[in-house]
């Protein structure tokens, strides 16, 4: 779960999975032009995605921007199962 699914240029909204880490999505954004407004947290390039949501991370950009949780326009949340 560490891919990028897809980079909408026109909207400026990219679709990813949790295990992305902040470079590889600073990285592939780069090579299109394009920067994330919020740049990762302070731990560094190699925290994931999904470390930043679940924790409300701030970071590079949120003094401008907000937190992680105010460039996120949707989730989708796999569950386990109860029995």
């Amino acid at each position: 779960m560490n891919k990028i699914i897809d980079i909408d240029e026109f909207n400026l909204i990219v679709t990813a999975q949790a295990g992305i880490t902040w470079e590889k999505l600073i990285c592939e954004l780069s090579v299109k032009g394009l920067r994330p407004r919020f740049m990762g947290p302070h731990s560094g390039c190699s925290a994931v995605i999904g470390g930043s949501v679940a924790s409300a991370s701030i970071g590079y950009g949120s003094a401008k921007y907000g937190s992680i949780g105010n460039q996120i326009i949707g989730l989708k949340v796999v569950l386990p199962m109860v029995q």
